[in-house]
């Protein structure tokens, strides 16, 4: 009989953790076996990392408007300007980079010291995807984050559907959220894929309607992970394609041995 591959391991490591992640969802004040995930309630003063599925992140209020500043200034920056002599404000890029610097200071949170600081600089031509590298010597090794969030309700979407439809939506999301984060889907782009290692993908719990980012935590769950090579460009992937967040220190510490003994040969 075939040895189970490490790929077959945290896949079936994925399904317990959704069935976990589901049960704990499960709105029943009578439940007597509750089933918990892992999890790390933030606390910015201690700014401590450990294994965790579910991330809750409190910021220090200069810490947010740090974040804040950061994404208002790609609002500015990226607005489509019909007239470049009045400049506008595009606060669905705004949410979209604020939801994006979120997950990866919930990565952060979880990796630690073994990955490089936030990264609030500006680049002209992007960052080609890279969100964190390894800390030297391993620095060769870059990792991106991917963030969606399970309930959005887009500006778009608000002007076409009747308000009781959308308070109907808010209500099953409080009573079955397991039913949205089943549908939400992360995308991948090609230039992305070619800079960097693995992708990190994180889901975020707490609803977007229009222009409002509901925050109290902040709730982020890792949902899990892909080397890049398992990544089609621009594929969009569910939750249960991913790979278990738990195997993620141990697939960089892979990368770092297969680095060290192609360049020992």
């Amino acid at each position: 009989m075939p040895e189970p591959t490490w790929e077959y391991i945290l896949k079936t490591q994925q399904e317990d953790f959704l069935e976990r992640l589901k049960a704990s969802l499960e709105f029943n004040p009578d439940y007597e076996s509750p089933v918990y995930l892992a999890r790390l309630n933030h606390d910015p003063i201690s700014d401590v990392s450990s294994p965790c599925e579910s991330i809750n992140i409190s910021f220090h209020p200069n810490e947010e408007s740090y974040i804040d500043n950061f994404c208002n200034e790609l609002a500015w920056k990226f607005c489509d300007k019909p007239d470049e002599d009045e400049p506008c404000f595009n606060s669905y890029i705004f949410i979209n980079n604020k939801l994006g610097k979120i997950g990866e200071v919930a990565v952060k949170k979880y990796l630690g010291n073994w990955i490089s600081d936030v990264d609030y600089s500006f680049y002209d031509s992007g960052d080609g995807g890279v969100d964190f590298s390894l800390i030297p010597p391993n620095n060769f090794i870059k990792i991106q984050v991917k963030t969606t969030v399970a309930l959005r309700f887009t500006y778009q979407v608000l002007n076409t559907k009747k308000q009781e439809d959308i308070n109907d939506c808010g209500i099953e999301f409080f009573y079955n959220p397991y039913k949205y984060i089943e549908s939400s889907k992360w995308q991948v782009d090609a230039k992305a894929l070619k800079n960097t290692h693995l992708t990190i993908f994180v889901l975020l719990m707490n609803e977007i309607i229009g222009d409002e980012l509901n925050a109290d935590p902040y709730k982020c769950i890792l949902a899990g992970f892909l080397p890049n090579e398992k990544i089609t460009p621009d594929r969009r992937y569910s939750i249960v394609e991913l790979l278990y967040s738990g195997g993620i220190r141990s697939y960089l510490k892979h990368l770092i041995n297969i680095h060290h003994q192609q360049n020992t040969r």
